[in-house]
């Protein structure tokens, strides 16, 4: 698990995760989440690049990240990061739960 700092705020500000594809040299970059007030300041940009390097000096050989097309995706096109294919994304949530999936 990766976290980002920022001096003057009290713990993380954003985390993320890289997994190993077992039986491979492909990495899975995924599970980014900044504080909403903090966006725009370069910080998924900082966390997505130290992630790939780490992979990288494990030896890995590939990555590939899930991102949304209007936030992230531009980021990690910039990054180097190429679409292979668009993604759909259903859920689930059990009656008398009131989630709003949109937001």
């Amino acid at each position: 698990m990766y976290h980002a700092f920022l001096p003057g705020h009290d713990g993380p500000v954003a985390f993320g995760n890289l997994v190993f594809v077992p039986g491979t040299s492909i990495v899975l970059l995924g599970g980014v989440a900044t504080v909403s007030d903090l966006r725009g300041r370069g910080i998924y940009t900082s966390l997505v690049a130290r992630r790939l390097a780490d992979a990288r000096a494990a030896g890995a050989d590939a990555a590939v990240i899930q991102a949304v097309r209007g936030t992230s995706a531009p980021v990690c096109a910039n990054l180097g990061f190429k679409e292979v294919v668009p993604l759909e994304f259903y859920a689930w949530v059990p009656p008398g739960v009131d989630m709003d999936l949109h937001a």
